[in-house]
C-alpha cells in the first residue's frame, strides 16, 4: 500500500498534468496571460502596492477643504501653473463670497430688485443704496434677463457685515423675509488669506 501510493507521487509532470520536455513553453503559453492577470491582482492586494497603471492620469491640481461655523472653503491649486482659485460659501451655497461682497441666493424666479434687508437687529434698508459700493468692487450682478435682472440674487458688500452674526432679507413685498447666519464666515475668510486666496479676485462664485 505504502509502496503503491509512494510511486503515485513520483510520477512524472507529464502525469500530473503539466507539460514538460521541449514543447513545454509552447504548451504553456496560452496559460501567460492568465498569470499575468494573478500576479497583478496578488501585487496590488499587499500592503503598500503602488500599481502604476498606463493611461491613468494623475489630478491636474490639489484640493483643499476645510469648514467653519456655516461656512465651508474650498481651495484648487493648478500643479503646473501654481495658480489659486477658491471658493468661499455656504454648504447649501445659498450664500457665496466673491470681489468683497456676499450673494444671498433665492430661487430663480424671484427678482430681488426691491429687496430689503436687516443686519442683525438694525434698521432696514434697501440693498440697492449698496449698489455704489458694489459696482466698485465690481461684482457680478448682471441677471440672465430684464425679468430678472439680479439673477434672484442681493449682493452685500463684505464691509456692511463686520462682525454681524445674521442678516435678514426680503426679497420682495410679497415674500416672507429670510434669515441667514453668518458665523465662520469672517474667520474662514482670514484663513483662506492665509493659504494664498489673495487678491479678491481668487475667490469665485
Amino acid at each position: 500500500m505504502f509502496g503503491g501510493n509512494y510511486r503515485r507521487a513520483r510520477r512524472g509532470p507529464d502525469q500530473l498534468g503539466f507539460p514538460h520536455g521541449r514543447n513545454a513553453a509552447s504548451k504553456m503559453r496560452p496559460l501567460f496571460p492568465l498569470l499575468a492577470v494573478f500576479a497583478i491582482t496578488f501585487t496590488t492586494s499587499l500592503p503598500g502596492a503602488n500599481l502604476r497603471v498606463p493611461g491613468l492620469k494623475r489630478s491636474h491640481a490639489s484640493k483643499r477643504t476645510m469648514q467653519l461655523g456655516d461656512w465651508k472653503l474650498r481651495i484648487v491649486t493648478g500643479n503646473f501653473s501654481r495658480d489659486v482659485v477658491c471658493h468661499l460659501a455656504d454648504p447649501k451655497h445659498h450664500i457665496v463670497y466673491a470681489a468683497g461682497a456676499l450673494g444671498f441666493h433665492f430661487r430663480h424666479h424671484v427678482n430681488t430688485l426691491g429687496a430689503w434687508m436687516r443686519v442683525d437687529g438694525g434698521p432696514a434698508q434697501r440693498w440697492q443704496d449698496n449698489l455704489p459700493e458694489l459696482t466698485r468692487l465690481r461684482v457680478p450682478m448682471d441677471g440672465p434677463s430684464l425679468d430678472n435682472p439680479t439673477d434672484s440674487t442681493v449682493w452685500v458688500p463684505a464691509t456692511v457685515l463686520t462682525d454681524a452674526n445674521r442678516i435678514t432679507i426680503q426679497p420682495r413685498e410679497d415674500r416672507t423675509p429670510r434669515v441667514f447666519h453668518l458665523r465662520g464666515f469672517a474667520g474662514l475668510r482670514d484663513i483662506a488669506r492665509d493659504a494664498g486666496c489673495t487678491p479678491e479676485g481668487r475667490f469665485v462664485p
